[in-house]
């Protein structure tokens, strides 16, 4: 997945961020808009740590440490088989094996709750 791909992914995740059309793919977020190009998750602790608090915020523990980031699963729906933790890192900056693995969280969330 490109980087401009997991932006937008997560950009659909995350709550402070309104796509305003999907054919450009432009974004209003933090009083302003963006093309897709020019979200910064994968660069901006202020960007992707409100997006680490909703994980959290759903339940899940988020550990960033020594250039690694795992999020674990500690609150499932009934019913919910317990996927492996999500685990990315080493040998990286923080902040792209966190960007790396709230990616995965996503996609793992969206398989989880489809869009009706």
């Amino acid at each position: 997945m490109t980087t401009i791909e997991g932006n937008k992914l997560i950009a659909g995740f995350d709550d402070s961020v309104k796509l305003t059309n999907e054919r450009t793919y432009k974004y209003f977020i933090r009083g302003k808009l963006l093309a897709a190009e020019g979200l910064k998750y994968h660069s901006s602790w202020d960007w992707l740590m409100p997006v680490v608090q909703k994980i959290e915020s759903q339940g899940q523990s988020v550990s960033i440490f020594r250039g690694c980031c795992d999020i674990r699963f500690d609150k499932l729906e009934e019913g919910q088989e317990e996927p492996e933790p999500i685990e990315s890192g080493g040998g990286q900056p923080k902040i792209i094996s966190t960007w790396q693995s709230v990616v995965k969280y996503i996609q793992w969330y969206n398989q989880q709750n489809p869009i009706q």
